[in-house]
């Protein structure tokens, strides 16, 4: 047998990359959020860098999408230590964060003991997470980040998250506001437009719901959390792996286009391309909190319905053109 030419892979210092971990690595990390959050098995939404707690800055708030569940980020370049483990617990009693994200180059022992015991004493609903950081490159290509969990909640080792929603306990006042606000989106659709939304169903507790179907499992979503989102999410066939990054990519030709004609930003709104570990997309946010401005909810609205339609207006023909090619 003779021996194969292997390419050789090898770690990267992570301050190569980021020399300074509050001005390179923290910005960052809240930018590619979804690369975190995907490790994690959940949809994490960037809500403020530098969030202030007391008279100290939290380095990333973000929020769970799949159950709106405000989440607390730390991060080192170093070996986790104490400081950062007492920063870690008052930003979690500050922000009365649901999971606690602890990312370093290194969770050392006594502190991964620390996480464990506090994911076995607290309820359910709170989760504390220990997330390694390295940085690899093969041969001389550029360096790629991965994410290792090396502390975690029992429950999530044992379900890998999958069935996590099952087990969080009781609906909140918050989440309760969910069904109604998609009820009457689905209601004002119908009758000012004759058109239906996919799903959910409309009693569903979750903070989105399916506009319309495309091609496969491709479609156009909104969420209404913390913030308002409407997306055009993209995803690999069997028969077709790596599609959804492609098509991102080609989409991405028109970005000049696409996102002037989309995104309006002396309106508060910004746009967003994201790859996360199962689909790629394109969503325009603008911050308004439904939860706390139920008048206000006409207004959230028409903005997810005028947004849907020129999403539709500007993507589904360049879909139809890259069909085609």
């Amino acid at each position: 047998m003779t021996s194969a030419n292997l390419a050789k892979i090898e770690k990267v210092s992570l301050r190569d990359a980021w020399p300074d971990e509050a001005r390179d690595f923290t910005p960052w990390l809240a930018q590619n959020i979804g690369e975190l959050g995907a490790a994690l098995g959940v949809e994490l939404e960037l809500q403020e860098e530098e969030s202030v707690v007391g008279n100290r800055s939290l380095d990333i708030f973000a929020t769970d999408l799949t159950d709106d569940r405000p989440v607390i980020i730390e991060n080192q370049l170093e070996p986790t230590d104490n400081d950062h483990l007492s920063r870690l617990l008052i930003y979690a009693a500050g922000k009365d964060a649901k999971l606690v994200i602890w990312v370093a180059r290194e969770i050392v022992d006594e502190h991964r003991q620390v996480l464990d015991w506090l994911n076995q004493r607290t309820d359910e609903n709170t989760q504390f997470y220990g997330v390694v950081v390295e940085l690899w490159k093969i041969d001389d290509s550029r360096s790629a980040p991965h994410f290792s969990v090396v502390t975690a909640p029992n429950e999530w080792r044992k379900r890998n998250m999958g069935n996590r929603r099952a087990n969080l306990g009781g609906v909140d006042g918050r989440r309760q506001q969910n069904a109604p606000f998609r009820q009457k989106l689905a209601e004002k659709l119908r009758q000012e437009h004759g058109h239906s939304i996919v799903g959910p169903k409309l009693d569903s507790v979750g903070s989105w719901c399916v506009l319309e179907s495309l091609t496969g499992r491709d479609h156009y979503s909104t969420d209404f959390a913390t913030t308002l989102r409407v997306n055009l999410w993209l995803y690999d066939r069997s028969t077709d792996p790596g599609r959804h990054q492609r098509l991102l990519e080609l989409l991405k030709e028109h970005q000049d286009t696409v996102e002037s004609a989309l995104c309006d930003p002396d309106m508060g709104e910004w746009f967003d391309w994201r790859t996360l570990a199962d689909r790629s997309g394109a969503s325009v946010f603008r911050r308004d909190d439904f939860y706390r401005n139920p008048d206000s909810w006409d207004e959230y609205h028409d903005w997810i319905i005028a947004k849907f339609f020129k999403f539709r207006e500007v993507f589904t023909p360049l879909l139809a053109e890259l069909a085609e090619s």
